[in-house]
């Protein structure tokens, strides 16, 4: 195991060469910008973060809502679409929510996702729906602090947890025209 102390490095160095006595009094010096944190010298002045909404605070809040999410997709045939939407964007949805529910589930109900910003859908506009709808058979995806990113053909997308709550799920529905 490597035992290295870039400090004690600097401190050796210093003395010899006048670029890393420069370099090492640079390192020594507090950063100047506004994501260094704030020292707060007594406790009770620090400002108070806001206090999370109780959807996101409720642990069996969060097991209700996973297991009613697998029990409406093990209900789902891959082969008998709902009314209204065609049987190649079916089995997409179908893949494509099997796949982020094995895999970003658990993490995006904490984050205050709900049933509408994953699975819904639009109405006669493909890929215009939730997060599923739009991610379609991409699967670069990174999920995180309410929001999901991912790149598909070289282009970035971003979707935020909360954006279309009212959606109906994809399963849920006649979307027939």
């Amino acid at each position: 195991m490597l035992n290295f102390d870039p400090h004690k490095w600097l401190e050796e160095y210093r003395r010899t060469d006048p670029a890393l006595a420069e370099l090492a009094a640079l390192a020594a010096r507090p950063a100047k910008s506004a994501n260094w944190p704030i020292q707060h010298s007594d406790p009770g002045s620090a400002p108070a973060r806001p206090a999370r909404p109780a959807k996101f605070a409720n642990p069996a809040h969060w097991q209700d809502q996973l297991d009613s999410w697998c029990a409406a997709i093990n209900r789902l045939d891959i082969s008998k679409p709902a009314p209204g939407i065609a049987a190649c964007r079916w089995q997409s949805l179908f893949r494509c929510a099997e796949w982020w529910m094995e895999n970003y589930a658990v993490q995006a109900v904490r984050d205050g996702w709900g049933a509408g910003d994953v699975f819904g859908i639009r109405p006669g506009q493909p890929e215009r729906g939730g997060l599923i709808d739009q991610l379609g058979d991409c699967r670069s995806l990174m999920m995180g602090d309410g929001r999901a990113r991912w790149r598909s053909f070289g282009i970035v997308s971003t979707y935020a947890a909360g954006a279309y709550p009212l959606l109906l799920p994809f399963w849920e529905g006649d979307y027939a025209a």
